[in-house]
């Protein structure tokens, strides 16, 4: 694949994720600095209850150390949507 491909293609891909992203109503961040605070557990927690609420929801994990959301809901190497 030559550059302008390349770059033609990643800017599909970044169009694509704007449109989706358009979509989405309402975002919380869950963050901190410190490590063992509860983030995930408090995501996972939230993501469900919202989800129980008749909400579609959704986790995006961008721990650079390893997916925690993927052990606490037990569905390594796939997707998983609550619905």
């Amino acid at each position: 694949m030559d550059i302008q491909n390349k770059q033609k293609s990643m800017q599909e891909e970044q169009q694509r994720i704007a449109e989706t992203v358009s979509k989405i109503k309402h975002r919380i961040a869950v963050f901190s600095g410190k490590g063992g605070v509860g983030k995930i557990t408090g995501s996972v927690n939230l993501a469900y209850a919202f989800q129980l609420d008749g909400f579609s929801t959704g986790i995006l994990d961008a721990d650079i150390t390893g997916p925690n959301v993927v052990k606490m809901l037990n569905v390594n190497g796939q997707l998983f949507f609550f619905r």
